[in-house]
């Protein structure tokens, strides 16, 4: 792990591989970016993956403010300040779920430094409770349901154990197919930060990309998930794709949240197709 300072808070990245700089950007928020490995690792193959904890998440400090944050912006200067400490005139960046609002932001304020940028499983803008909800019905169990409605969105985390025991019970809904994936590997390794994750839930409510898109004149891959309940296709990556002018769609048809666990293989394959082509 490296780190670097941010408005005088560290931040923590990891960098592997070698080749053109690709940074990752985790969801949650209150998680880190270990629940990427070793999933997106093969990439470093060809690519430099810089895996990013943003301020207040993983081993990175919190930002200052954070209980009265309001929108994405801290994430986005933390990207650009990264970019300038390891030295790079641009780069490509990846965001999961929230880590796809700060992307999505980054692209919009910051195109010039971009190559090109990735969003996977994430929305232009957090309208869509009734989507989600029908779609967490079928693939949750009534339990999962339950903790869904009752304790992951309905009261904040009183704390990080609090949190991580809410976060382990609904995990496996998730996934299309929990059955075939080592659940304990991936919710295990995480540092889980419940003040980042309540500021999430607020910060959520007043996300709106929907006008700032159509000015992306950045290489877009959009990337979304037939069975994953947090941000439905045809509500989060179908509008992102719309909304772009530059955008390729790719949705992962047997997977829910993560993609990149579950179609391993395929996310792999076109995700380094699509970074093989981009201009550098």
């Amino acid at each position: 792990m490296a780190e670097h300072l941010v408005a005088g808070r560290r931040a923590f990245y990891e960098a592997i591989g070698s080749g053109p700089p690709l940074a990752v950007v985790h969801g949650g928020l209150g998680k880190d970016h270990t629940y990427f490995r070793p999933w997106l690792d093969p990439l470093a193959e060809r690519y430099t993956v810089i895996y990013v904890d943003l301020l207040g998440n993983g081993r990175s400090e919190e930002p200052d403010g954070l209980a009265e944050q309001i929108d994405v912006q801290p994430w986005v200067d933390q990207l650009d300040a990264l970019r300038r400490h390891l030295g790079l005139e641009r780069w490509t960046v990846l965001g999961h779920s929230f880590g796809g609002f700060v992307v999505q932001t980054y692209a919009a304020q910051h195109g010039a430094d971009l190559d090109g940028f990735v969003v996977c499983c994430s929305s232009p803008v957090v309208d869509h409770f009734e989507a989600s909800f029908a779609l967490a019905q079928q693939v949750a169990t009534p339990a999962q349901l339950e903790t869904l409605t009752q304790r992951l969105f309905a009261v904040p985390m009183e704390d990080d154990d609090h949190f991580a025991r809410v976060s382990r019970e609904v995990y496996p809904s998730y996934f299309a197919h929990p059955d075939r994936v080592p659940l304990d590997r991936l919710s295990g390794d995480v540092i889980y930060r419940a003040n980042a994750y309540n500021a999430a839930v607020r910060i959520l409510g007043a996300v709106d990309l929907r006008d700032a898109l159509p000015a992306v004149q950045v290489p877009a891959l959009v990337q979304a998930a037939t069975l994953d309940w947090t941000f439905p296709p045809e509500v989060g990556g179908q509008r992102i794709a719309a909304l772009l002018p530059r955008s390729t769609y790719v949705e992962f048809t047997d997977s829910g949240h993560l993609p990149f666990v579950e179609e391993n293989d395929k996310f792999l394959r076109t995700t380094a197709a699509w970074l093989d082509a981009l201009e550098r």
